[in-house]
């Protein structure tokens, strides 16, 4: 049976922290630097908004992008109408 994994943080503002260096530019969750993972994290530019990442074989992961992008557009479309 496939599995697949899922980690992150979306409700930590991770965009926000400062160690001293300044605020990160880009986060990244290394714990799905194999296939069939799937990170969750807040957005930098919205704090309503999540990033997602997608680890999959380039293959899988142009299938993913083709049979997703209609219905992402979708969304969008219809997220569009509603703001």
């Amino acid at each position: 049976m496939p599995t697949i994994g899922v980690s992150g943080t979306p409700k930590i503002k991770i965009y926000n922290v400062d160690f001293g260096w300044g605020k990160p530019k880009k986060h990244e969750t290394p714990s799905i630097d194999y296939n069939g993972s799937i990170s969750v994290n807040t957005c930098k530019d919205s704090p309503a908004d999540i990033e997602i990442g997608i680890s999959l074989p380039a293959k899988q992961l142009d299938a993913f992008i083709f049979i997703s992008r209609d219905e992402l557009d979708s969304t969008l479309y219809c997220m569009d109408l509603v703001s």
